[in-house]
């Protein structure tokens, strides 16, 4: 059994333990984690490979989640079989999205959802469902942090392919023996999860906690496994939220999509020009509009001059 010290930040590796990472400079990032011993590759079959302009090549089919604003984001709907990594502060609305997302998939498809979460219990999923009134046979709740309890539920359940891992900071891999989200545990169990739903055709959501940097946690090797990465921004005391395109392997990148919080969950904001101008009746000084672009979408933002008279003595002409 042989020891190294993995920074949680970057994933760089040492034999020792060091106070700050000479990769990425981070202090205090270095955690002790057992190595993970690989086997030894044995010769196998040869693989058959096919020609990039075969006829046997299927191109992806997509899908609709039924939500204008969500399909925009990911650039026409969800791809099947895509693995899709969503970040962002916790009490943003990351779990609400994606059970609004398992509900209007499974209604528009005929293919059953498996929600698995590591954070909550069924009962509390249970009562967000309520709230939010949602109530599908096809959703399938799996409570559990067990890598192995989730790749056994899919190969027995053919019909799931719609797969949430809610986080997947909670996943645990019993062959490893470092603690649930360190570097290894989350770079494995997120190997493990986006290789099963490339065999199975299974669409992956996957939830990844934010660090105070406002970065994934995690090594970066996180966002290159996965095919889409979505940030939700946004502040707890403002009722709006921003879902942004980060990477996207099927569509365009930077496409935002611009959502309310409300007591039916995340609602579409259909004109987000609206949330950024004033309502003026007359004509107002020190006011302009501006008109900028994100992703494909412009956006008008108001910009205002506000000035105020003082008793100051002020130079002029200099």
């Amino acid at each position: 059994m042989k020891t190294v010290y993995v920074c949680q930040s970057c994933g760089h590796s040492t034999g020792r333990w060091v106070g700050k990472c000479i990769a990425c400079d981070n202090w205090d990032t270095v955690v002790e984690e057992i190595a993970v011993k690989t086997s030894k590759r044995s010769i196998s079959a040869p693989i058959l490979i096919k020609t990039l302009s075969g006829s046997e090549i299927i191109t992806p089919s997509r899908f609709l989640t039924g939500i204008e604003e969500l399909d925009r984001v990911f650039g026409g709907g969800i791809v099947q079989g895509a693995s899709i990594l969503i970040g962002g502060e916790p009490g943003i609305g990351k779990s609400t999205l994606l059970l609004r997302i398992a509900a209007n998939v499974v209604q528009l498809s005929s293919f059953e959802c498996l929600y698995v979460s590591g954070e909550e219990s069924l009962e509390q999923v249970s009562l967000r469902a309520k709230r939010l009134k949602i109530n599908e046979p096809k959703i399938k709740l799996l409570s559990t942090v067990s890598l192995t309890d989730v790749v056994a539920t899919i190969k027995e359940n053919k019909s799931i392919k719609f797969l949430v891992i809610d986080s997947i900071q909670t996943m645990y891999d019993s062959r490893i023996t470092s603690a649930p989200g360190t570097v290894t545990q989350v770079r494995t169990c997120a190997h493990e999860l986006t290789i099963l739903a490339k065999q199975y055709g299974i669409s992956l959501l996957i939830v990844g906690h934010i660090t105070k940097d406002g970065q994934i946690a995690g090594p970066k090797t996180l966002e290159h496994m996965v095919d889409t990465v979505l940030y939700f921004e946004g502040e707890n005391s403002n009722q709006y939220r921003i879902l942004r395109t980060i990477k996207n392997r099927f569509g365009p990148a930077n496409e935002i999509g611009v959502f309310e919080m409300s007591e039916a969950g995340l609602v579409p904001v259909d004109n987000p020009s609206s949330l950024f101008l004033m309502a003026h009746d007359r004509e107002v000084v020190g006011s302009a509009v501006f008109a900028g672009i994100e992703g494909s979408r412009p956006i008008l933002m108001e910009v205002q001059a506000l000035i105020a008279g003082t008793n100051m003595a002020t130079q002029e002409g200099q």
